[in-house]
């Protein structure tokens, strides 16, 4: 049994495809920044989450995951801009508002 010349050239079609997206998505990828403050790099990307492990970053940044800064920052500012944001995001984070609204 013999291979359909359209499959091979759809097979070839996805596969490069496929390369080309993973090539466009690595490229896309941000580096580290850094910043020269008299003569000193300071890494910022890089380094933050070192921070967090070896006890050197803020306590905030130790206590919550990364992906909730969104949710916190809500919370933050007050009861209502908390609901729009969970009501929001349900379908991305299912989030759930009584675990970070602030009791009252």
């Amino acid at each position: 049994m013999g291979t359909n010349r359209h499959t091979l050239s759809n097979t070839l079609m996805l596969g490069a495809t496929v390369m080309l997206t993973s090539t466009i998505a690595c490229a896309a990828q941000p580096t580290a920044q850094t910043a020269g403050t008299q003569g000193a790099a300071i890494v910022t990307a890089a380094n933050n989450a070192d921070m967090s492990v070896n006890g050197a970053g803020s306590a905030v940044s130790a206590s919550f995951p990364s992906s909730e800064a969104g949710v916190r920052r809500a919370a933050a500012e007050g009861a209502e801009p908390l609901r729009r944001y969970v009501q929001r995001t349900r379908m991305i984070y299912n989030y759930y508002y009584w675990n970070f609204a602030k009791e009252q």
